[in-house]
């Protein structure tokens, strides 16, 4: 019996020793090895705003108040919410995500579930493989698909 004690006490004492399972990433930021853009991205959505650019974004749309206490900037970046048919929208916000995250290099890629983004020279380019919906951002250029 006492034994069984000692076998039964040393699994435990084991048990206490084993590792913890690592905590899910909830978050994460991001810019380009050049710092024009910068990204955020959760399990849900991914955000990329620009610094400089040479396209403008559509015209400002009504739900982004423009003047007065809550005036927001527009177009600075785009954002693309997982699940989401509408797919990607431009930023309407007060705040940025350049520069707040460490570089992700040329060809590498990000991904939390179903959200993935690729740094490459000429930009970026995040998608939701799930629904197909995404975007690319860079210099030169745009394209919401």
């Amino acid at each position: 019996m006492k034994r069984l004690a000692l076998v039964i006490a040393a699994a435990a004492s084991a048990a206490a020793w084993v590792a913890p399972p690592a905590a899910a990433v909830e978050q994460v930021f991001f810019t380009s090895p050049s710092g024009n853009i910068g990204c955020f991205m959760d399990p849900w959505t991914v955000r990329c705003d620009i610094r400089d650019r040479t396209w403008s974004p559509p015209p400002r749309p009504a739900n982004c108040p423009e003047f007065g206490d809550y005036g927001h900037d527009y177009g600075q970046g785009i954002v693309l919410n997982a699940d989401d048919d509408a797919g990607a929208s431009f930023v309407c916000a007060n705040d940025s995500v350049l520069g707040a995250g460490p570089p992700l290099g040329y060809g590498q890629e990000m991904q939390l579930d179903s959200i993935r983004c690729q740094m490459w020279p000429t930009g970026v380019a995040c998608q939701d493989f799930m629904n197909g919906k995404g975007f690319t951002m860079s210099r030169e250029a745009y394209e919401i698909f």
